[in-house]
């Protein structure tokens, strides 16, 4: 048997820091890329996209380890993978809006208001995943694993390692942070 099979995960980060020996991802891919292709395909919800984004995050993966403080991997690439999507949909966000303004109304589109009210939900929306990326990251990670991945308590504290009442803690401290970091936001615009 292969040393780097036997290996934990953190083993793996480890030597990999300290050797940058390529066949580390290799193994790392062999036991994490359905996983991350699983995250992925969850929250773009393209089959495509998600095989696309999941070959992307594994060959800057190296990179991302050697400059990472990585207590406990599996919990670091969930957060890794999920931060991944949200940046490319949000580039694609950024794209259909060039496009948007000459095609909305062009192709017969009636005004019903919905629209407004949906860009008003969008926008809700992005104010509170922004208000997130402000957040510690445990906060951070534990509001999107309650709130945006509908995950339990016992379900976060398996993903990132910590016993369910700190879990519970930064659940607590993370809401009354997004409250605050929301409030002054729409004070401010």
């Amino acid at each position: 048997m292969n040393t780097l099979e036997s290996a934990s995960d953190e083993e793996l980060v480890r030597l990999y820091q300290s050797n940058n020996d390529q066949e580390i991802i290799g193994t790392i891919y062999t036991r994490y890329s359905h996983l991350v292709f699983g995250a992925c395909l969850k929250k773009l919800q393209d089959k495509e996209m998600a095989k696309d984004e999941t070959m992307q995050i594994f060959e800057r993966l190296g990179q991302a380890i050697a400059k990472s403080d990585i207590q406990k991997f599996n919990a670091w690439i969930y957060s890794l993978t999920n931060n991944a999507c949200i940046t490319r949909l949000r580039k694609l966000q950024a794209e259909q809006k060039h496009i948007s303004p000459w095609t909305d109304k062009a192709d017969g589109e009636i005004d019903d208001g919905y629209s407004e009210v949906q860009n008003e939900t969008e926008l809700q929306e992005q104010k509170v995943r922004w208000a997130v990326t402000q957040l510690a990251t445990e906060q951070a990670d534990c509001i999107r694993l309650f709130y945006f991945d509908n995950k339990s308590y016992k379900e976060i504290a398996h993903i990132t390692g910590m016993i369910e009442g700190l879990v519970k803690s930064h659940l607590q401290n993370g809401k009354r942070n997004l409250k605050i970091l929301l409030s002054s936001k729409s004070n401010n615009g």
